[in-house]
């Protein structure tokens, strides 16, 4: 179940962030984001591909008490598929062919700080467990290891699937998707944010020519063609 907050964010400016948008639905979101940031929750952010859930996931860790402590980003779907709870844990020396050190996790190095899974929809039913007794307890044991490890990490969790009804087929667990689920943040795609396609196409010519010094524009009869547009991979 998520948790409501306050709607008041006036302790936190909307204009303080580098996430660009005014469409409400946008704004709604990353007005949502700056409200639970000071709150120790884990995160599930919801979004198409290149909606910009990373960005909102750097956010939430820029203005938390983590700030100053690491953020790991995680692709669950790049995860070494051999061994996959070695990147999040780790592993000893001599585990397994080609150990020949040993290697600290992902969940370690982010210790005190915060871990963006993002695509947490691939992980598999195996490490999704092992995921869950850390959301659960803060303990894991790198893989050859008897000693449990101790972490203390925010978990900020994203996905562009369905994962109530990936749960429903038995893809994804239930128990790990509701711990994960404590705060939901939905990012709108940007063909349903057509106020903000002029504001964003600006700053990004702004931003090309900060980087080489040139002087392109976007004339204003282009723009009813770039506002049209279905842009499927949205702002990526």
């Amino acid at each position: 179940m998520g948790i409501a907050f306050p709607e008041s964010s006036e302790k936190y400016p909307l204009k303080s962030t580098k996430i660009i948008g005014n469409e409400k639905s946008f704004v709604n979101a990353k007005a949502k984001e700056i409200r639970i940031a000071k709150y120790d929750l884990s995160v599930l952010i919801i979004g198409e591909t290149g909606t910009g859930k990373e960005l909102f996931a750097r956010l939430i860790h820029n203005i938390s008490e983590r700030k100053e402590k690491p953020f790991v980003t995680l692709n669950c779907s790049a995860i070494n598929p051999t061994i996959p709870e070695s990147e999040f844990f780790g592993y000893k020396k001599g585990a397994f062919t080609g150990a020949t050190e040993d290697r600290t996790g992902y969940f370690k190095i982010a210790d005190v700080g915060t871990i963006f899974l993002d695509e947490v929809v691939d992980l598999t039913v195996e490490l999704q467990l092992k995921l869950l007794r850390v959301l659960e307890n803060g303990t894991f044991f790198p893989v050859g290891s008897n000693k449990e490890v101790n972490v203390n990490v925010r978990i900020i969790a994203a996905t562009n699937q369905n994962l109530e009804e990936l749960c429903k087929i038995g893809k994804f667990r239930l128990d790990l998707y509701n711990r994960l689920n404590q705060v939901t943040i939905e990012l709108p795609p940007l063909r349903k944010r057509k106020s903000d396609i002029p504001i964003l196409a600006k700053n990004f010519v702004e931003e090309w020519n900060r980087r080489y010094n040139e002087n392109k524009y976007i004339s204003e009869e282009v723009l009813p063609f770039l506002v049209n547009y279905n842009w499927p991979g949205n702002i990526r």
